[in-house]
């Protein structure tokens, strides 16, 4: 279906969110499809991609206004759309009634389908970075339930030896206070939001990634597959999804608590081998298995059968 009009909304998602930005909006770009994208740029102060149609809505949790505006959008830009791909469950009781809605992931009444792509990333052809500088990363959402705390800890523990900590991503209101104190010690450097790209620009090199999730997962965290597919081994508790994927694959080490992490990340500073050994086997099987170069064309194909339908 060539020369496909798509709508994509968010109002509570950051507009540069990885999946829905890097992933979702360029495959359909790349695929020649034109996309008008309604998200809060102005909130977050982002400045919307060229070649993008972007009109600014409020977040999602000015809920009253962020409806009202974000119908006023979709009766000024919708009817013009030969689809919908709406990405907060939230918005759908203001869908337009008269073009296809298509949900990211949970359905609603009003959804005419979902897409529910898996858990993938680019993967680049090779590394930017050989695994050698003298730093451990975190990325993505800093909380309680995903381990902040033992971050903080194993970062204290770290910087004495001379180790950076560097954690990329927002942090959930509780965590905000222990980690401006953690950096004002000088023990860790929190950069908070930043764009995908310089995300894994700046994961690239690091001796090891960490992902120390609390609570179990569906699936194995974005996280772990942007360290092996930036050739960066992994250190994580043993969430069922991840330790799987490491103890198959042999991409990292699995540790139990903060002592455990930090005999891991001594160990693999101390040996350029072991590190460069998981950060080859951790990108090669990014590329065979998690590549989102090879999702992104069923993406397109399913919005466009769904618009045909």
């Amino acid at each position: 279906m060539p020369g496909m009009r798509v709508c994509v909304c968010t109002a509570g998602q950051h507009p540069e969110d990885a999946r829905i930005l890097h992933r979702q909006i360029r495959a359909l770009l790349d695929a020649g499809h034109q996309v008008t994208y309604l998200a809060p740029f102005r909130a977050h102060n982002v400045t919307p991609w060229p070649g993008l149609t972007p009109v600014d809505v409020p977040r999602l949790s000015d809920r009253f206004r962020a409806l009202r505006l974000v119908r006023r959008a979709f009766n000024e830009h919708a009817p013009h759309a030969d689809l919908v791909l709406l990405h907060d469950p939230e918005l759908g009781v203001v869908a337009p009634r008269r073009v296809p809605v298509v949900m990211d992931g949970r359905s609603t009444r009003r959804a005419a389908g979902t897409v529910d792509s898996p858990t993938l990333t680019p993967v680049p052809p090779t590394p930017l970075r050989s695994p050698d500088d003298r730093r451990v990363v975190h990325l993505g959402r800093l909380s309680l339930d995903g381990g902040a705390e033992e971050i903080i800890e194993l970062a204290d523990l770290l910087s004495g030896q001379g180790v950076a900590t560097e954690l990329i991503g927002p942090a959930d209101e509780a965590v905000r206070p222990l980690l401006r104190d953690a950096q004002r010690r000088g023990v860790l450097r929190w950069y908070g939001y930043v764009p995908n790209d310089r995300a894994l620009r700046i994961i690239s090199g690091a001796s090891a990634g960490l992902s120390f999730p609390r609570t179990a997962r569906g699936e194995a965290p974005t996280r772990v597959l942007e360290y092996m597919a930036h050739g960066v081994p992994v250190i994580s508790t043993p969430e069922p999804s991840t330790a799987f994927l490491l103890e198959e694959i042999g991409s990292g080490l699995i540790v139990r608590d903060v002592a455990h992490a930090h005999a891991a990340v001594t160990r693999l500073l101390g040996n350029a081998s072991e590190r460069a050994d998981l950060a080859k086997r951790g990108h090669e099987a990014a590329g065979r298995r998690f590549d989102w170069a090879d999702e992104a064309p069923r993406f397109v194909a399913g919005l466009e059968a769904l618009a045909r339908a």
